[in-house]
């Protein structure tokens, strides 16, 4: 516990030096039972500045359907909608618009007082200049922080790593690598808030620090 609470301290000064004003993202996910229990619908909204206040990026909205084939394992079929900006050009003007077509593999298990899962995804980006074909693997953990400041147990430390594939037969290489930390608060059975720091590596631009804040449902 003592390593992850360290991480999530030197997180932030794992980015770029030259970087002045880090990026902030405001996200929502949601994962809402159906009337059969073995069906979820995905919801996921997320406003990206590049710089907090200053460059609105993206705007994105995702949403799929979920299959829960036991407690621990699940599959997901979606489709997202994003939107890209300019720094000189307001939130109302995008320069260009993505459709993505991802489906997902999703596993987890219990580990100590908390759990670790594994998610696999592949996504197809219709979008002009991308590589269409793309695939996502991402390991993440999370822990109860200690009891001596965690009296109502409902503080979380919750770290992952995400590699990112360009998988196009003409174009297979490194596309992103994201490492992220952050305490999450449990403000009811199924609601969390997390305020985290990803440091982003992208492999034509270096590494970006992006501020976090997610609410999460499910």
């Amino acid at each position: 516990m003592k390593k992850v609470l360290l991480l999530f301290v030197m997180l932030p000064f794992l980015v770029s030096a030259q970087q002045t004003m880090p990026g902030g993202w405001a996200m929502f996910f949601g994962n809402i039972p159906l009337k059969n229990k073995s069906w979820e619908l995905f919801v996921d909204a997320q406003l990206r500045d590049q710089a907090i206040g200053q460059h609105h990026d993206q705007v994105m909205l995702r949403a799929g359907i979920t299959h829960k084939w036991t407690r621990n394992f699940s599959s997901t079929a979606g489709f997202a909608n994003i939107l890209f900006y300019q720094e000189e050009l307001p939130l109302s003007a995008p320069r260009a618009i993505e459709n993505r077509y991802w489906m997902q593999l999703f596993f987890n298990q219990a580990l100590a007082k908390g759990k670790w899962d594994v998610r696999y995804r592949f996504e197809y980006r219709d979008l002009e200049g991308a590589v269409p074909f793309r695939s996502r693997l991402r390991l993440h953990a999370w822990q109860p922080l200690p009891s001596k400041i965690n009296v109502q147990n409902k503080l979380r430390v919750h770290v992952y790593d995400e590699l990112f594939v360009n998988t196009s037969q003409e174009n297979w290489h490194y596309d992103r690598n994201r490492l992220y930390a952050a305490v999450g608060y449990q403000m009811a059975p199924s609601w969390e808030v997390q305020l985290g720091y990803l440091a982003q590596n992208v492999r034509a631009n270096g590494t970006t620090g992006y501020l976090q804040v997610g609410v999460f449902f499910h």
